[in-house]
C-alpha cells in the first residue's frame, strides 16, 4: 500500500470541505498554512463518519447503523495507531494524529455521540443532551485546540462551550426537520414543562450562555486561530438570531448568504482585534494540553 503525500492529502481534503462546509472552509482560510491543513484533514474526518451513517437507507435498524459506526471505529483506531490503509481519509487522519498528537478518546467520543443517535436516545434532561452536544461539537473544539494550540489549559472549557453553543443552534434550525424523520432533540422535561415554544427558546438561550463562554476562551487561542474561531462563531451566532427572531415554527432552513458571512467573518476578525492589548501584556505561549473530560458526566 503506497501512502499519500501530505500535499496530496491535503488537497483530497480541501476538496472534500468546499463541497461540504462552506461556512467552516470561510473559516479555516484564516487559519496559517499548516494549521489549515490539519484542520482540513479533521473535518474530512468528521464529515467521513457522517456521510457513512447518511448513506444508508431511511428504513436501515439500529444494528446496520451500529455496524457502519463500528466499522469506523475499526479504521479509526487502526489509523490513530499508524495503520490507515488505503483510504485518503484515514491516511489523512494518521498524518493528524502524528503531528497533533489529539487523544484518541475524543475520536471516540464522536462515535459514542453518533451512536447515540442511531439507537434513537430521547433526552428526557438537558443534562443528556450536553452530553450528546458535548460529543458530537464539544470535543470537535477540544480537537481544535490540540491542532492551533493554546496559551492557557483553561480554554479546553471554553472550547467545548461554543462546540455546544453551535451544535444546539444546529438543533433549533432543524428541529422541525428532525420531527420529521421521528426524532426530537428537545429535552422533555422543558417540553413538558413550556411547550414546544418555550424549549426552543430555551435551547437558543443556552446557546447564547455557551457562546459567551466560548467568546471569553478565545483570547487564549493564537491570533490567526482566534480569527477563525470568532468568525465560525458570529456565522453560527447569526443563525440563531434569525431562528430567535421567526419563532418556533415551520419554515425553510435558514441560510446565512455568502456576503453576510463575509461581514461575519470580519466581525469575528475585530473582536480578536480588541484583545489586542491583552495579548500584548501576556505574549502567547503555548500549553501543555491534558485530556479533557465534561465534569457532570464523565466522574
Amino acid at each position: 500500500m503506497q501512502l499519500r503525500s501530505t500535499e496530496v492529502l491535503t488537497q483530497y481534503c480541501r476538496e472534500r470541505m468546499a463541497v461540504g462546509s462552506l461556512s467552516f472552509s470561510l473559516a479555516s482560510r484564516l487559519l496559517g498554512q499548516r494549521e489549515q491543513a490539519d484542520i482540513l484533514m479533521l473535518y474530512t474526518w468528521c464529515r467521513h463518519c457522517d456521510d457513512a451513517i447518511d448513506a444508508l437507507p431511511l428504513e436501515s435498524t439500529v444494528e446496520a447503523k451500529l455496524h457502519v459506526i463500528e466499522s469506523l471505529r475499526r479504521e479509526t483506531l487502526a489509523a490513530l495507531a499508524g495503520n490507515p490503509g488505503a483510504n485518503p481519509v484515514f491516511q489523512s487522519l494518521s498524518v493528524l494524529a502524528r503531528n497533533r498528537q489529539i487523544p484518541a478518546e475524543y475520536f471516540e467520543e464522536l462515535l459514542l455521540g453518533m451512536e447515540m443517535d442511531a439507537v434513537g436516545t430521547v433526552y428526557e434532561t438537558y443534562e443528556q443532551l450536553e452530553l450528546y452536544c458535548y460529543r458530537v461539537a464539544g470535543v470537535v473544539g477540544l480537537m481544535y485546540c490540540h491542532v492551533v494550540g493554546v496559551s492557557d489549559p483553561a480554554a479546553l472549557r471554553h472550547a467545548v462551550d461554543l462546540g455546544i453553543a453551535m451544535q444546539l443552534t444546529n438543533i433549533a434550525r432543524d428541529v422541525f426537520a428532525d420531527r420529521a424523520l421521528g426524532r426530537s432533540y428537545l429535552p422533555k422535561q422543558w417540553v413538558t414543562a413550556e411547550g414546544d415554544v418555550g424549549a426552543f427558546r430555551r435551547i437558543l438561550d443556552t446557546a447564547d450562555r455557551c457562546y459567551a463562554s466560548g467568546e471569553a476562551g478565545i483570547k487564549f487561542l493564537p491570533f490567526a486561530a482566534a480569527c477563525a474561531a470568532a468568525a465560525a462563531r458570529y456565522v453560527y451566532g447569526a443563525i440563531g438570531t434569525t431562528l430567535r427572531r421567526r419563532g418556533a415554527k415551520p419554515q425553510m432552513r435558514v441560510i446565512v448568504p455568502g456576503w453576510h458571512k463575509l461581514g461575519l467573518a470580519l466581525r469575528g476578525v475585530l473582536f480578536v482585534a480588541t484583545q489586542i492589548p491583552y495579548r500584548l501584556a501576556r505574549p502567547w505561549t503555548a500549553a501543555t494540553l491534558h485530556v479533557w473530560r465534561l465534569p457532570q458526566c464523565h466522574p
